[in-house]
């Protein structure tokens, strides 16, 4: 008999197992010859299909104060960027971003809206 891989198993009657999803109480072995096993455990660690890869875009942020304010001699007033971002939600973030950093933790109330470039 050929060496066996270290995750099959052999019962007392001669039949081999081999756990194709991890063990445990709610999981079921697949039962069969040493060979089947070997064949099913090939099959589970072939290559999954790759992710298509995400490519980052631009977006246009627009900021809108929802109460005029003054802080010493600066004003907010409402303005546009344009950010790179992988989807809407990471533009909003960097959006996020930029209003603390310019406004610190306890600025101005500013509504973020973030939309594809033109042209995109």
């Amino acid at each position: 008999m050929t060496a066996m891989h270290p995750a099959i198993g052999l019962l007392s009657s001669g039949k081999c197992y081999v756990y194709l999803d991890g063990c445990g109480p709610d999981k079921e072995p697949f039962f069969g010859t040493q060979a089947e096993c070997e064949l099913a455990l090939k099959r589970r660690n072939k290559p999954a299909a790759t992710k298509k890869k995400r490519s980052m875009r631009e977006y246009l942020i627009t900021f809108s104060v929802d109460q005029p304010v003054y802080a010493g001699a600066v004003r907010y007033i409402d303005s546009e960027e344009t950010v790179f971002a992988l989807d809407r939600n990471d533009a909003l973030r960097k959006g996020r971003e930029i209003i603390r950093d310019c406004g610190g933790k306890f600025g101005p109330k500013v509504t973020i809206r973030a939309r594809l470039k033109p042209g995109e």
